[in-house]
């Protein structure tokens, strides 16, 4: 079955660095993407270029609940993300991830990076899709 394609972002530098020591970091890059009437969601990133000596850069998407009642809340799925691809040193290439998501979902998307050793970089540039589907 064919999908509908979601843009999440165009091609874009993400630099972690930065951390020291054995550190992680996350932001979102996207929040509150309505996926209620699709039944599986597929992340593809696009993978221009990458350089990750000492440590990994991950994308992934938590599943989440905003509500109207307390907008300044963030109901999400536990801080380890729901679905994620490792972003490779082999570049120009395709990563794709995706899971089954429940009904009335919405999903986050959500950029991590990690460092296990001193030195080197930690940096990547791609983009993210969502492929969304109602069947297989």
């Amino acid at each position: 079955m064919a999908g509908v394609v979601l843009p999440v972002f165009p091609m874009r530098s993400f630099d972690f660095s930065w951390l020291v020591g054995a550190s992680s970091a996350s932001f979102v890059v996207k929040r509150s993407i309505d996926v209620s009437k699709w039944m599986s969601v597929t992340l593809l990133s696009r993978i221009t270029t990458s350089s990750n000596s000492n440590g990994t850069i991950q994308v992934g998407f938590q599943l989440e609940a905003p509500t109207t009642d307390d907008p300044a809340l963030d109901f999400v799925t536990p801080l380890t993300p729901f679905a994620t691809t490792t972003i490779s040193s082999l570049a120009p290439t395709v990563s794709v991830t995706g899971a089954t998501v429940g009904v009335g979902a919405f999903v986050r998307v959500i950029v991590i990076g990690t460092r296990v050793a001193a030195g080197g970089s930690i940096a990547a540039m791609f983009s993210c899709d969502l492929i969304v589907r109602n069947g297989i």
